[in-house]
């Protein structure tokens, strides 16, 4: 066989056997549901505080609480009926963003629960849930049984009628190495023009249940603190995502942080709490020492997870260490001289809309060993 012939006969083979022995690398881009090159509302998204009621604890004991950290984003579909009042059928398309080999897939008559999962060639699993029963795409269909690559862009599935709130919603997560990671981090185009909104801020003793609150001493101007505090802020954001939909009201945020300055100086530095870029496996399992830490569920002050309506989420922004949720966090007041503080919260969501509410505190640890009737609870 002469040089040129050997050198056919090696493309040839290339070309033939390439697409079996490797698995082509993708880049996340573009939305899971039609239309892909569109943004899309999000209802919950990634990192919220989830509560659905009671359950069992690992130890088998019954919690008030079954609360966790919400492991992908919600990306609102078209509303359930149209503005006439009739059944709208146009439940959108649920598209594959990343490539790869299908790896999980649920299809139960009658369940919302029904989903599909996909590795791509680097490890990441990309999993699309609430989807139609019996409405998966037959091509995708023959392709995870015969474990073929599906390709970006490819149909997976109609989205469920979901009667709960009236809107068809994908819940869009992504994992790896045991984390979650942000689905929000790829996608694109993502136009979030509604900055988060932060209501309020509260004083309280450090882990109190329910929270004891400092009192606001009128004439002084400020509410007066001491000892170990929780700053506690009622935040709730939006994301339309560029898009007339209505949303909801609980989205949460990408990253929070807060400083205690003196009136003196008040641009002390920042404390961070998490950036929401991944959550660890353990977040999303019921783990209520990591989600009770951010997320107060105790009197006057609980987090709220009901999406269909307007709610707040309260925050204790003071309860991270290192970047993980702790109980034992707190802005220690005995370490500060006794004066006027200026104590900010400040919130954005992941296209970096910030928002900053600050008020003033008074730092009085004189009242810590004051008698019991003179002393601020």
């Amino acid at each position: 066989m002469g040089k040129a012939a050997f050198r056919l006969t090696i493309v040839f083979m290339l070309f033939v056997l390439s697409p079996f022995v490797s698995v082509p690398v993708y880049s996340q881009h573009g939305w899971p549901i039609d239309p892909m090159n569109e943004g899309h509302p999000i209802g919950n998204s990634f990192g919220e505080f989830q509560d659905f009621g009671t359950c069992l604890d690992k130890n088998g004991y019954l919690m008030p609480h079954c609360i966790y950290h919400h492991s992908g984003i919600d990306i609102l579909g078209s509303p359930m009926h149209e503005a006439d009042g009739g059944e709208n059928m146009s439940a959108p398309w649920v598209r594959v963003t990343v490539g790869g080999v299908v790896e999980e897939f649920v299809n139960i008559p009658g369940c919302d629960c029904n989903f599909s999962s996909i590795r791509d060639a680097s490890g990441v699993i990309y999993r699309y849930g609430h989807l139609e029963y019996d409405s998966y795409d037959p091509a995708y269909v023959i392709n995870k049984n015969q474990g073929i690559v599906v390709y970006e862009g490819s149909p997976i599935a109609k989205l469920v009628r979901w009667n709960e709130c009236d809107y068809h919603h994908l819940h869009y997560e992504m994992e790896k190495d045991s984390n979650f990671l942000n689905p929000l981090k790829g996608i694109t185009p993502h136009q979030d023009l509604d900055p988060p909104e932060i209501a309020a801020i509260f004083f309280a003793q450090n882990n109190s249940n329910p929270w004891v609150p400092f009192q606001d001493m009128g004439s002084s101007g400020c509410t007066v603190v001491n000892g170990e505090v929780d700053i506690i802020a009622q935040i709730r954001d939006r994301d339309r995502a560029g898009s007339t939909h209505p949303g909801t009201e609980t989205v949460w945020v990408y990253n929070v942080r807060w400083r205690a300055c003196p009136e003196s100086n008040p641009n002390c530095p920042w404390n961070d709490t998490y950036p929401m870029d991944n959550i660890p496996e353990s977040w999303k399992e019921g783990n209520n020492e990591y989600t009770s830490a951010y997320f107060s569920v105790n009197d006057p002050w609980v987090s709220d997870s009901d999406y269909c309506q307007k709610t707040w989420l309260y925050a204790v922004v003071t309860n991270f260490k290192g970047g993980v949720p702790d109980q034992a966090g707190c802005w220690d007041t005995k370490n500060f001289p006794d004066g006027r503080y200026l104590v900010s919260v400040e919130a954005r969501d992941f296209t970096n809309n910030p928002s900053v509410l600050t008020v003033t505190v008074c730092v009085d640890n004189s009242r810590l060993n004051a008698p019991k009737g003179l002393r601020i609870q």
